[in-house]
């Protein structure tokens, strides 16, 4: 991968062991990553540091990922309000989708290969703002 400018990925993912093997594998591919396990202190980050792009998971044990994208996407005034967003889940319900699928960037069903992440995370990078449409 070529940089041209540093790439700030956040990861907000409840599983310590995915997010960090996500967290080396971008690191590895030349992107700086910033971890998030719980969704109030990602939107702390999301309020204090402009981001390439975020890989969210959906379901988490007080508000889901989907309050992130909600938020996101209204909130005009955050940094990252047209950041493009990866849903990643292996629980994605069709009212979820239905619901924020216009919101959002792209959805990685898990479990999914690390090739295909990089795969979907350069292509989201490369692409001017395009969200799926459901």
């Amino acid at each position: 991968m070529v940089i041209d400018k540093i790439k700030w990925i956040l990861i907000v993912e409840d599983d310590n062991d995915l997010r960090e093997a996500l967290a080396r594998f971008l690191a590895d591919k030349g992107f700086r990553t910033v971890t998030s396990s719980k969704v109030t202190d990602a939107l702390n980050k999301l309020n204090n540091q402009k981001f390439s792009c975020i890989l969210l998971d959906i379901k988490f044990d007080y508000r889901g990922g989907d309050h992130v994208v909600e938020f996101l996407r209204t909130e005009e005034s955050n940094p990252n309000h047209d950041t493009p967003i990866l849903i990643m889940s292996g629980f994605l319900e069709p009212a979820l989708i239905k619901r924020i699928g216009r919101l959002v960037n792209g959805i990685l069903v898990k479990p999914f290969e690390l090739p295909a992440l990089l795969e979907r995370l350069n292509s989201v990078l490369s692409a001017p703002t395009v969200r799926m449409v459901k």
